[in-house]
């Protein structure tokens, strides 16, 4: 039972799924409030989150950390069983040309989708480039019955054209929907009202190559409650270090400085509660110190059981291997190897079954 950071702890630690406050772009959280969830398609659970519809059977697939749409096909992917009214919608688009062509971005209250060739009912934000001219467009475009219904705003001559990437966002909220380029949030492109249906959000590419990647949903809808971990937190800080052996208290500590981080910046509920989860088995995980009279007087306790019989046998087993190894420590061996193996040789005891006892 030696502590372990989970692989997922360390993907948080790394800044994979932490999400703080950018200060070059405070302003986005002045936009809305509310919860977060995000979508960086490094592995096949991303995906799972949407539903996915494609003609020619042509389905997205995974590339360099993004999800890579067929040229010859129209690809959708909406978010699944979440219908929103309020909320900010943000991801990546690589603005790829093929044949002078391109046509990604958001679906917008959107229902009723199909692999269909345009159907679905919802509205669309799309970054536009046409084969017949020049300029690089941001596009408003309404679906409905099954066929597109036209173009209701756009706006011209962008500059994408030495873009690796485009940073597009979506803010619907109180009926309208005001759009804005790599996190320029004090500049909108454009607002327009499209009523305030609640409504499935995702993302679709018509015919051409895109690839899209970090996609974001900030939404009330979203709301989170660190209440349980805040208070974990204030647990946590009670704990007096000189009780415990160093190693436990360092990987403790690790998790505790990390579970500060997401109660403060934390705007995604699944991450709040993973960090309470691994908390609290990093508080369990804490080893008492203990010394070698201490391991010593547990060892002769444990000696006195001799009658195999009277227990179940794995229970058995289990104390007298962690008794073997519990001998083998001396006075001059660290105090983690002594306050350890007294931790396991004292569970071993609490645990060992005796026939017919409840």
């Amino acid at each position: 039972m030696k502590f372990i950071i989970l692989p997922l702890l360390i993907s948080f630690l790394s800044g994979g799924f932490l999400m703080k406050t950018n200060p070059s772009n405070a302003s986005v959280d002045k936009l809305i409030d509310g919860g977060t969830i995000s979508f960086d398609f490094d592995n096949v659970d991303d995906l799972s989150r949407f539903d996915t519809y494609t003609s020619y059977n042509a389905l997205p697939r995974f590339y360099d950390h993004s999800m890579f749409s067929y040229i010859y096909a129209e690809n959708k992917l909406i978010l699944r069983d979440v219908k929103l009214t309020e909320y900010l919608i943000e991801a990546d688009f690589a603005p790829i040309i093929y044949k002078g062509h391109i046509d990604t971005g958001f679906y917008l209250q959107a229902d009723s989708p199909s692999s269909e060739v345009d159907h679905i009912n919802a509205w669309q934000v799309c970054i536009k480039h046409d084969e017949n001219t020049p300029n690089w467009d941001l596009r408003l475009y309404k679906f409905s019955g099954g066929s597109w219904k036209g173009q209701y705003i756009e706006a011209s001559d962008l500059p994408f054209w030495n873009a690796e990437w485009i940073h597009l966002s979506c803010l619907v909220k109180n009926g309208i929907v005001t759009t804005y380029i790599n996190n320029d949030y004090d500049n909108p492109l454009f607002s327009y009202n499209i009523g305030d249906k609640a409504g499935l959000v995702g993302i679709r590419a018509f015919k051409c190559p895109s690839k899209v990647r970090n996609i974001t949903i900030t939404s009330p809808s979203f709301k989170i409650d660190n209440t349980a971990l805040t208070n974990l937190i204030n647990t946590a800080d009670t704990y007096n270090k000189d009780k415990y052996t160093p190693k436990s208290w360092e990987d403790f500590q690790t998790v505790l400085n990390f579970a500060r981080e997401v109660k403060a910046y934390g705007k995604n509920q699944i991450i709040i509660n993973e960090t309470y989860k691994q908390l609290n088995d990093a508080i369990n995980q804490l080893i008492e110190i203990k010394t070698f009279d201490e391991l010593q007087q547990l060892i002769r306790e444990a000696e006195k059981i001799t009658d195999e019989s009277k227990y179940t046998k794995n229970s058995y087993i289990s104390l007298q291997k962690c008794l073997e190894i519990a001998k083998t420590y001396t006075d001059s061996s660290s105090v983690d190897d002594i306050s350890y193996s007294y931790m396991m040789l004292s569970y071993r005891l609490k645990e060992l079954i005796q026939y017919g006892v409840k």
